[in-house]
């Protein structure tokens, strides 16, 4: 009977955990971002932990449980973030995990609590579910080793290796070998690299005189008839804008429309994905900028 218990309770958890994955990819609104996979998570593992308590305490001991529960819904995390080496790449989302441990001792603690100190539970659970999948995440992606946490990402570097620059036949990393380069990689969807483009041109305004510094382009083409976009001809761009055609590279979706920071060393120590906005939030943009110069300095300072 026990192990039949058992195996119920990894099955499940196993099939849960891989069920919430695709949320993941969902953030509800901006600033602060809400993180939609892992407040599911949070609310699921919670409520899965206090039923299979009540259900099966009688049969398995209670701590066995929460272990076993605890090692379905960490063990592909563990096997993602440390065998698959994907730790530096993942650190950013680390309170997922955090969280994923923190819903499953308060649903032990739930079952050993009266009625008031369970209602009460409840909703404490419910409130750090949406704190960290908030806040925490804001706070913890403002910490300075994640954000110094330097990671390859294979594709857009050997994008800009297989990329020929428009002033040489040099591939973009060796034509800017030794600089750190500010990166914005789009499509052909006008408008998303029209802002893009347009904060980019600001970003090479800031860095104007940094000789260890360089803005540019990189706009990957599935049609090459396509080269007539309004967004591309815009006037007073003095930043190189780089064309890639779909044949030349096996290019993935997820790097589309994303500023970069790529390093010396050809890592990236920035990522951000571009938000589509009516009106440009100036505060915003001057947040982005002072980080992007408080990271850029802190690169030189490593280079020296």
């Amino acid at each position: 009977m026990k192990n039949k218990v058992y195996l119920i309770i990894l099955v499940v958890s196993l099939l849960l955990t891989f069920a919430v994955g695709p949320f993941r990819m969902f953030c509800l609104f901006e600033n602060p971002p809400l993180y939609l996979g892992t407040l599911i998570r949070g609310i699921v593992f919670w409520m899965l932990t206090v039923y299979f308590l009540g259900r099966y305490s009688g049969v398995v001991e209670p701590y066995k449980i929460v272990l076993l529960v605890l090692l379905a819904d960490l063990v592909p995390d563990i096997i993602v973030r440390v065998f698959m080496g994907h730790f530096m790449i993942a650190l950013p989302s680390f309170p997922d995990t955090i969280l994923q441990i923190i819903v499953v001792l308060l649903g032990w603690w739930y079952t050993r609590l009266n009625k008031l100190g369970k209602v009460a539970l409840a909703l404490v659970n419910l409130l750090v579910c949406i704190g960290v999948s908030s806040y925490g995440f804001v706070r913890w992606n403002e910490l300075g080793f994640v954000k110094d946490s330097g990671f390859k990402k294979l594709e857009i570097v050997e994008l800009l290796d297989q990329a020929e620059s428009t002033l040489s036949q040099d591939s973009v990393i060796s034509q800017f070998q030794d600089k750190n380069l500010i990166v914005y990689v789009g499509g052909e969807d006008d408008e998303r690299n029209k802002i893009g483009l347009t904060f980019l041109q600001k970003v090479q305004k800031e860095f104007e005189g940094n000789n260890g510094t360089t803005a540019l382009a990189l706009i990957y083409l599935n049609n090459p008839e396509n080269r007539t976009s309004d967004a591309l001809l815009s006037e007073n761009i003095n930043y190189p804008i780089v064309r890639m055609e779909q044949d030349e590279s096996q290019l993935k979706n997820s790097v589309l429309y994303h500023w970069y920071v790529v390093d010396r060393n050809k890592e990236i120590r920035w990522r951000k994905k571009i938000h589509l906005q009516e009106n440009g939030d100036i505060q915003k943009e001057r947040k982005e900028l002072q980080f992007l110069r408080e990271l850029i300095a802190g690169l030189n300072e490593n280079a020296e």
